[in-house]
C-alpha cells in the first residue's frame, strides 16, 4: 500500500480505537438513577428553585451539577463520535443506521430513555465500534485499506464499497472463521486433534485462551 493509504487506515484505526476506549469509560460512569422518573423530577425541581433564586443545600447543588453535566455529556458524546467515524471507520450509510442506537438522556422529566434502554444503547454503540475496529484490523492485516468508502487492495485498485465487500454486520463471521483457521494451524503443528484436547479440560482451556488472545491481538479486541 502507498504511504498515504497506509496513513489513512492507521488514522482511522487510532481514531476508532480512542472512541472505543471513551465509550467504555462512558459506560462505566453511567448512573441509572439519572434516567429514573423520581430522580429526574427532583432535579427538575432543584433547577426551578435555583432559577427562582433559592439557595440549594450542598447535596442538592452537587446532584444538580452532576445531573446537568451527565445529560450534556451523553447527548453530545455519542452523536459526535458517530459523526467522526463516518467516512473513516464506518461508511455514512452504516453511521446513519446506527443513529437509532444513540442514547437519549432526555431534556425534561418525561422524555428520554429508561435506564435499561439507555444502557442497552450504550452497549450497542460500543459493540458497533468494536466491530469497526476489528474490520479495520482485518483489512490492514490482509493488505487492504479504505479510501472514500471504497476498499483498496495492495496495488491501489478499488475492489468495491466497504459496506458491501465487508459488511459490519458480518464482522463476527470473519472473526469466527479466523478462529477456526488458528485452531487448525495450532493443532496441525502440535499433531493433535480437538478431540484429544477435550480429554484434558485444563489443556483445552489453555488452548482456547491462547486462541482468544491471538484473536484479540489481530482484531484489536479487548481480551
Amino acid at each position: 500500500l502507498s504511504k498515504p493509504v497506509q496513513t489513512e487506515v492507521e488514522k482511522s484505526l487510532i481514531d476508532a480505537g480512542n472512541t472505543l476506549m471513551s465509550m467504555s469509560e462512558m459506560e462505566k460512569s453511567f448512573v441509572p438513577k439519572w434516567q429514573e422518573g423520581p430522580e429526574r423530577a427532583a432535579q427538575w425541581w432543584n433547577d426551578k428553585k435555583s432559577w427562582a433564586g433559592f439557595q440549594l443545600n450542598p447535596g442538592d447543588e452537587q446532584d444538580l451539577s452532576d445531573f446537568t453535566k451527565y445529560r450534556a455529556d451523553v447527548g453530545h458524546f455519542y452523536s459526535t463520535k458517530l459523526k467522526e467515524m463516518s467516512g473513516g471507520a464506518v461508511t455514512p450509510g452504516e453511521a446513519e443506521r446506527a443513529m437509532s442506537w444513540i442514547p437519549n438522556a432526555g431534556t425534561g422529566v418525561f422524555d428520554g430513555d429508561s435506564p435499561i434502554k439507555l444502557q442497552s444503547k450504550m452497549r450497542r454503540m460500543k459493540e458497533f465500534t468494536q466491530k469497526a475496529v476489528a474490520r479495520l484490523n482485518y483489512l490492514r492485516r490482509n493488505g487492504f485499506s479504505v479510501r472514500n468508502g471504497m476498499v483498496v487492495d495492495q496495488s491501489g485498485k478499488q475492489t468495491g464499497p466497504l459496506d458491501q465487500s465487508f459488511p459490519i454486520e458480518k464482522v463476527g463471521d470473519l472473526i469466527h472463521r479466523r478462529a477456526g483457521e488458528m485452531e487448525q494451524e495450532v493443532l496441525g503443528k502440535a499433531g493433535i486433534t480437538l478431540q484429544d484436547l477435550q480429554k484434558d479440560p485444563d489443556k483445552l482451556k489453555q488452548f482456547q485462551d491462547s486462541i482468544a488472545r491471538q484473536l484479540a491481538q489481530e482484531f484489536g479486541l479487548v481480551y
